[in-house]
């Protein structure tokens, strides 16, 4: 689920645009990522949320959604509903194992090597998986 909405108004040279998404992750949960900014902006910001269940986060994504619609905002995108989509109602649990897995940054080079793990071109070092 994703809405865009925007508030314009010249005499006051704003132009801002709003982002609300839901979207499952990988381990069973659901993201509320949230951008805001400057229409036109390369920059902006955002906000990523974490939830246990796609109905609490929709019920997330409704709130923000009606707190700028009040502020002015106006719904210039919506994607269809993530509760009409064909996702499972529930995904499979998580085994303990990958939930504990730490989560890794990139390659490593011989375990010994006091080396930076992305070590820099013509190092003269291959990258080991």
């Amino acid at each position: 689920m994703h809405t865009y909405l925007e508030h314009i108004q010249p005499g006051r040279n704003m132009a801002r645009f709003y982002s609300v998404q839901v979207l499952p992750t990988l381990f069973g949960t659901w993201h509320v990522i949230r951008t805001w900014g400057r229409i036109g902006s390369k920059r902006g910001q955002s906000i990523r949320r974490e939830f246990a269940d796609m109905a609490t986060a929709i019920r997330e994504h409704d709130k923000w959604i009606q707190s700028k619609r009040k502020r002015g905002y106006q719904a210039k995108g919506v994607s269809p509903s993530a509760s009409s989509r064909a996702l499972p109602a529930t995904f499979p649990p998580v085994s303990p194992a990958l939930r504990d897995f730490p989560r890794m940054s990139g390659f490593q080079i011989d375990s010994g090597s006091p080396r930076a793990a992305h070590p820099g071109p013509g190092s003269g070092s291959p990258i080991r998986h």
